[in-house]
């Protein structure tokens, strides 16, 4: 009897909810990143953005992060997203800070005529939450680049001019950067001065991601096969970008 008024105190809970009750940020348990946003003018936004999983820096291009927008619906327990049909549309790269370093470079420390840089400009890119995204590796036009064994860099460090021994050599003034989850990224210098230069880097914007997909929905959190979705009180600023101090 007890188990009886539970189970019907359950569905009595789930039918009278309110579409104004399912309103908010659902992120990914673990990987919060990925999330659903359930606006209360009936569209969404769902958002993939999730760790490399592999360890060696090479390019996985069918792992790209992305977006998507639309409409959703909820009835009893039962959540349907519909994405837009929109075609696939990728926002360009923002250039958030260049600036140009004074102190030089001490040549003196060139270690045993090894390769050594004399002058260099550092590159770090983040995400539309302010995170660094890890550089798988850079790319000259005559395919030599810049790369750690077994490992991605969380900035890179693209030599201006490099001393091997006796000789002096400068490098490309193009570079190709890679990552994981992003397209590729060509920076063309313009001068030579040593900077310090940081990059936003956006996810794709796709449409016809989801077609009727139903989840299960509570107050609290999205369901579906072992995959779960945990609202959040406060919504995450996705535009968050911290200043160029605290970087």
């Amino acid at each position: 009897m007890k188990i009886g008024l539970i189970i019907g105190g359950l569905i009595i809970g789930l039918v009278s909810c309110k579409p104004t009750d399912f309103i908010g940020r659902y992120e990914l348990r673990h990987f919060p990143k990925t999330s659903i946003e359930l606006r209360n003018n009936g569209t969404f936004e769902f958002v993939k953005i999730n760790p490399n999983p592999y360890l060696h820096p090479f390019d996985h291009l069918d792992d790209n992060y992305f977006s998507t927008n639309g409409t959703w619906t909820v009835t009893k327990n039962r959540l349907t997203l519909n994405s837009d049909s929109k075609l696939a549309t990728i926002k360009e790269p923002e250039i958030v800070e260049s600036t140009k370093i004074l102190i030089k470079v001490d040549s003196a420390k060139n270690i045993y005529g090894r390769l050594q840089a004399l002058s260099f400009s550092t590159f770090t890119f983040y995400d539309i939450f302010g995170d660094t995204i890890n550089i798988l590796y850079g790319q000259f036009p005559d395919s030599s680049g810049i790369s750690l064994l077994h490992r991605s860099m969380r900035f890179l460090e693209w030599p201006t001019v490099v001393r091997e021994g006796d000789y002096m050599f400068h490098l490309s003034d193009t570079i190709e950067f890679h990552f994981y989850g992003y397209n590729p990224y060509k920076f063309t210098r313009t001068d030579r001065e040593r900077r310090t230069v940081k990059v936003r880097l956006y996810p794709e914007q796709r449409g016809r991601v989801f077609e009727k997909r139903q989840f299960i929905i509570t107050r609290k959190r999205i369901k579906d096969h072992g995959i779960r979705f945990d609202k959040k009180k406060r919504t995450h600023n996705k535009m968050f970008m911290p200043a160029a101090g605290d970087m």
